[in-house]
């Protein structure tokens, strides 16, 4: 099991964000009471905010990822469709989201994190599995400091990738490869990563020596 970070990205946007943001934390929880079949935007509009603004935000939800500004809307927006157990709609944000090179680091990398789930959720691997890579593939950016966010979602990634290497694919070298990967990526004195990192790679190493036992005697 993989365990996931601690990840909060908000709606990033102009003026009227914050009643947008208010609407979508409401619509979370009319899904939540009503189901994502049983909420019309006046159930949303009515549990977030009575401002004229709030119909706009409502039917944000109902039109979906087409009808969002940016990156960081189509996450959040993603956010309330997971919530809502409408998960086809959350998979078109979590894609709309990555695929923006525009955005910022950290919206398409928890948009890539948020998509890897969802599809090993639905026991769908090896898209997990490309959504983990593509994020292990997102550039740096020049000037900056590696933010927090995206050094915990690299780390998740290559862990992640590890198994899915070591279990489905029974590639052993490339497992260790990755293995090694998200034991550098551990930030800080978390000793319990650590430890199950070290005891991947111990494994790892294990199970190649015996497949190169059996495989040149």
């Amino acid at each position: 099991m993989v365990a996931a970070p601690s990840t909060d990205l908000r709606i990033v946007g102009d003026e009227d964000s914050s009643k947008r943001r208010q609407i979508l934390d409401g619509a979370r929880k009319v899904f939540m009471d009503l189901g994502f079949d049983g909420a019309s935007p006046w159930d949303i509009r009515k549990a977030g905010e009575r401002d004229f603004l709030a119909y706009p935000t409502a039917r944000l939800v109902q039109e979906g990822s087409a009808s969002c500004r940016d990156a960081a809307e189509a996450l959040s927006l993603g956010r309330v469709y997971e919530r809502g157990a409408a998960f086809d709609r959350a998979v078109d944000c979590y894609r709309r989201a990555a695929a923006d090179a525009a955005a910022s680091l950290e919206v398409r990398a928890e948009g890539l994190y948020r998509l890897a789930v969802r599809m090993r959720r639905e026991r769908r691997f090896e898209e997990a599995a490309g959504a983990w890579r593509s994020l292990l593939d997102l550039p740096g950016e020049r000037g900056r400091r590696r933010s927090p966010l995206v050094a915990a979602l690299r780390q998740v990634a290559a862990e992640a990738l590890a198994i899915h290497q070591e279990h489905r694919v029974r590639n052993y070298s490339r497992a260790r490869e990755l293995a090694l990967l998200a034991l550098e990526e551990i930030e800080g004195e978390d000793s319990r990563r650590l430890d199950a990192a070290e005891h991947r790679l111990a494994r790892l190493d294990r199970k190649l020596a015996t497949y190169n036992y059996q495989l040149f005697g």
